[in-house]
């Protein structure tokens, strides 16, 4: 990792792992006072999910962290895994069919159809794997770290 890249990650994780704990303290705290999401909690959600894309496009572009892996198995097995990611996500919104309770400001009744007969975070498993896809196209392994991080998130 070159110096530029060190500018970009170090206060890009810095803050995605601070935005992270901000917007896990404020869900705890809106489910346990009010049974639901404020509107500023959702706006740090999309804060938290815009710097952990920059972050991934980034990285991806850089392949920062490269490492080797046979080009025809990175190939397939990257555009695989973004792929099924891509169709598990699609799925997942589609079975939400409401902008607000994709966007936990609507939670009326749980989501039983579709993609969620078979898991309860369906578009948190597909954004994973097309991560992971795509540290697997590029190379890199700091797509693989954030993809980690998202997962763990």
């Amino acid at each position: 990792m070159d110096l530029n890249e060190r500018w970009v990650f170090i206060p890009g994780l810095a803050l995605l792992l601070a935005l992270g704990a901000v917007v896990g303290k404020r869900l705890t705290q809106d489910y346990r006072d009010r049974r639901d999401t404020s509107i500023t909690t959702v706006a740090l959600v999309w804060a938290l999910s815009v710097v952990h894309f920059g972050l991934v496009v980034v990285a991806a572009v850089w392949s920062t962290w490269h490492f080797s892996f046979p080009a025809p198995l990175a190939l397939v097995g990257g555009v695989a895994l973004v792929g099924v990611g891509a169709v598990i996500c699609v799925a997942a919104a589609y079975a939400f069919r409401s902008f607000k309770r994709l966007n936990f400001l609507e939670h009326s009744r749980l989501v039983t159809e579709g993609i969620y007969r078979w898991s309860r975070n369906p578009q948190l498993v597909g954004w994973t794997l097309a991560l992971a896809g795509l540290g697997l196209l590029r190379g890199s392994g700091m797509v693989l770290l954030l993809a980690g991080l998202f997962w763990v998130g």
